[in-house]
């Protein structure tokens, strides 16, 4: 099952990055960016691809992250569909623009210690599946002009985030929880 599982993920992004994010194919094949994360909930190392729209306000694409064996105990490969808004408000630092940002993702993992469906050896609803994640953060993007024909603009920034099913069980908890539930992640993206 775990086998199956890879090779739909593998198959999946090798599907997204072939094809195009926009409707309309023959106005545009190539993604409006390219982006590399490290660190957060979608693995030690992820790179994404995708559009934007409604003046560069929102971004959506997908997203393969990577986690080896060497650094989580056992390899794991996510696949995630992630939208990025970008705040109105914003302000300049140096040559750069400064932004907030608010990202919202439906996540696919896979290794040996997720579960697309709960155990039944437990009662029904005491576990939810673990191989679907609902990642939640909030970030602050620079973002710097570039002048060049390859690509219109770099930009780079963090994220503080948690999944959403951790914001539910500190929720129900009261707060009651020793886990750390926040993540870091640092990204670099090329908007062409």
């Amino acid at each position: 099952m775990k086998r199956h599982s890879l090779k739909l993920v593998n198959r999946l992004f090798i599907l997204f990055l072939l094809s195009p994010l926009t409707i309309n194919a023959q106005e545009k094949l190539i993604p409006d960016f390219c982006s590399l994360q490290f660190a957060g909930y979608t693995g030690f190392l992820s790179v994404s691809a995708g559009d934007n729209f409604f003046n560069e306000r929102l971004s959506l694409g997908l997203q393969y992250g990577f986690s080896p064996k060497q650094i989580t105990g056992e390899q794991i490969r996510t696949i995630s569909f992630k939208g990025t808004y970008y705040f109105k408000r914003s302000f300049p630092l140096g040559f750069s623009k400064v932004t907030p940002t608010f990202n919202a993702s439906i996540m696919f993992e896979t290794g040996q210690n997720s579960d697309i469906f709960p155990n039944r050896k437990y009662p029904e609803g005491y576990y939810m599946t673990n191989s679907l994640n609902f990642p939640l953060s909030v970030g602050l993007s620079f973002k710097r002009h570039m002048a060049n024909n390859f690509f219109a603009d770099i930009e780079h920034g963090f994220e503080i985030g948690t999944l959403g099913q951790y914001l539910y069980y500190y929720a129900v908890s009261l707060g009651k929880t020793n886990e750390n539930i926040i993540s870091l992640a640092f990204y670099i993206k090329i908007n062409r």
